[in-house]
């Protein structure tokens, strides 16, 4: 990871959710079974981008990922909003249609969680991506990214 990431494993909720369940502690920015897999770099040098931490845990695994709360890992990706090719996404950022509407058929616009007065605050997207992905954006989003690395393949850039 590098220039100025934020990744954090804290729960928050968005101002304007009601009903949502009670916010869990705080979770590991990043859990890894060999941190060594991880590149840090610029304004994340050390991981001080990651809010939480990085946690080596030699227990995860590709089956660490097939089960999310109620739904396997085939729910999960019928749930995604966008489904992306391999490769490198530069330049996300939130867009919007002529009448000033969320453009959520922008393949660039992964939400805009920080701005509330925004088209795009409430836009959380969910992403697939059937091989590697790297993001390099200056923009902020709160999406979720499932991307599975090729065979051979150790890390996924973020």
């Amino acid at each position: 990871m590098g220039g100025t990431p934020a990744i954090s494993g804290t729960d928050r909720e968005p101002a304007e959710w009601e009903d949502c369940p009670p916010l869990e502690g705080g979770k590991p920015g990043i859990r890894v079974p060999d941190a060594s897999d991880l590149r840090f770099s610029g304004g994340c040098g050390g991981a001080s981008c990651v809010e939480g931490g990085v946690v080596e845990d030699p227990s995860v695994a590709d089956s660490t990922f097939f089960d999310y709360g109620d739904l396997d890992w085939d729910e999960l990706v019928a749930y995604a909003t966008k489904r992306l090719a391999p490769g490198n996404y530069q330049n996300l950022q939130p867009s919007v249609t002529a009448d000033d509407l969320c453009n959520t058929s922008d393949v660039d616009n992964w939400g805009d969680p920080l701005n509330d007065d925004e088209p795009c605050t409430d836009y959380f997207p969910i992403i697939y991506v059937a091989g590697d992905l790297t993001v390099n954006t200056r923009a902020c989003f709160s999406s979720m990214a499932i991307s599975v690395p090729r065979a051979g393949s150790s890390s996924t850039e973020l």
